[in-house]
């Protein structure tokens, strides 16, 4: 049976940000990375809350109907840049931020006004990656609309990545894009996702989406995240490897062999540090002779 939001829906909204302060409100935790929530039984619009314990992760809502208020709050707290991406079948979803009131008062800052939710995008399909930096929790108010002209069964997937950033993110655009220094560069080496040698290739700026995909042929994998692998080339009996870079950067294609550490980011292998080899194998001899090595160096 086909399902419209009614237009006390807004009523709704105000009558659980209420219950939050009284008794909750549908509420409910994402105590997994990977949640899927479900409103197929729903007879009548409410709004459930989602509050993740993840820095990256997804939700699926299946049927969509009523609303959804999703937390998302940087494990450590700090200042962290919240991410994500949402793509939507068969129904329409409206994206706003909800602002958190300053006040003394517990319910003060339940009790919504219309200047507390800032419309941000609606999604009908798939939306690129959207970011916000902040120090507090990034709230998400989701609300669906089926029109007469959808069919075929409703759902939204949303995914999300929290990172934690410095104040230097917030004064200059280009903090992502300079070379990692030492430190940086070691603990990238020890916990990134995957770390590979290997040498440039062709580099491909999507204009869809900001980012510059950067090919690699790669000779050595020297640690990878569970099933993560790169594809043989067989004409040249090596592995390649795609790894995508912010198009801000204006990445070049540059000759020699180069240390690769990244992390798995929606999906897709992206860059943290690319040091030369030969400056990387100088600044990790220096490290293990002053004890600064955080793990096993892999030789």
């Amino acid at each position: 049976m086909m399902r419209f939001l009614r237009p006390g829906i807004e009523l709704s909204y105000l009558l659980c940000i209420v219950s939050l302060c009284l008794r909750g409100c549908l509420a409910k935790v994402c105590d997994l990375c990977d949640c899927s929530i479900s409103d197929l039984e729903t007879e009548v619009p409410g709004v459930q809350n989602i509050n993740t314990v993840c820095n990256d992760g997804s939700i699926q809502w299946i049927s969509p109907y009523g609303a959804l208020r999703i937390e998302l709050s940087y494990s450590t707290g700090g200042l962290f840049e919240a991410c994500f991406k949402i793509q939507t079948e068969n129904v329409k979803i409206k994206v706003s931020q909800e602002s958190w009131k300053n006040s003394k008062s517990p319910f003060a800052s339940a009790l919504p006004q219309s200047s507390l939710l800032k419309p941000l995008f609606n999604v009908n399909g798939r939306t690129n990656e959207y970011c916000v930096y902040s120090n507090t929790p990034v709230l998400l108010y989701l609300e669906p609309e089926r029109t007469h002209d959808m069919s075929g069964f409703p759902r939204m997937n949303l995914q999300y990545v929290l990172e934690r950033k410095t104040p230097q993110h917030l004064k200059n655009e280009l903090e992502d894009c300079r070379p990692c220094d030492t430190k940086e560069l070691i603990r990238s080496y020890c916990t990134s996702d995957f770390v590979f040698i290997g040498e440039m290739g062709q580099a491909r700026h999507r204009d869809e989406d900001d980012k510059t995909e950067v090919e690699f042929h790669v000779t050595r994998v020297v640690r990878k995240l569970g099933a993560l692998h790169f594809a043989p080339n067989s004409d040249i009996q090596q592995q390649y490897g795609k790894i995508v870079v912010p198009k801000k950067c204006q990445v070049r294609n540059g000759r020699g062999n180069f240390l690769i550490t990244g992390k798995v980011r929606f999906g897709e292998l992206a860059k943290t540090c690319s040091p030369y080899l030969s400056d990387w194998e100088n600044i990790s001899n220096i490290a293990l002779r002053e004890g600064r090595m955080e793990c096993p160096l892999v030789l």
